[in-house]
């Protein structure tokens, strides 16, 4: 769509790699109520409107309700994005704070 990439020069806008990459990062971590507490992006290349744009995510570790998720953003073999991403789990909380309500 032409919102997500820039008029004059055709490439993909920034958040629109963000936007992905979070949405996958928060598909991986927690399957439940979960919040980005933390995100750390990196831009390597930029990427022309239509490229097709694989991205891949890996949990690397867990503490408590927090989710430490790499994911990284490949066109033609070439990464082109990455992020580390903190996921935290607002299950516990969720659920702790219903039982006071009641």
């Amino acid at each position: 769509p032409p919102a997500t990439r820039l008029a004059r020069t055709g490439i993909v806008r920034a958040y629109s790699m963000f936007a992905m990459a979070n949405n996958l990062a928060l598909a991986v971590g927690y399957a439940g109520y979960a919040l980005t507490a933390v995100g750390n992006v990196k831009y390597k290349l930029p990427v022309n409107a239509g490229a097709v744009l694989v991205a891949r995510a890996v949990v690397t570790h867990r503490r408590m309700d927090k989710y430490y998720i790499f994911v990284s953003v490949i066109n033609n073999n070439e990464e082109v994005f990455h992020a580390k991403f903190i996921i935290v789990s607002l299950d516990n909380r969720t659920k702790h704070e219903g039982e006071q309500e009641a």
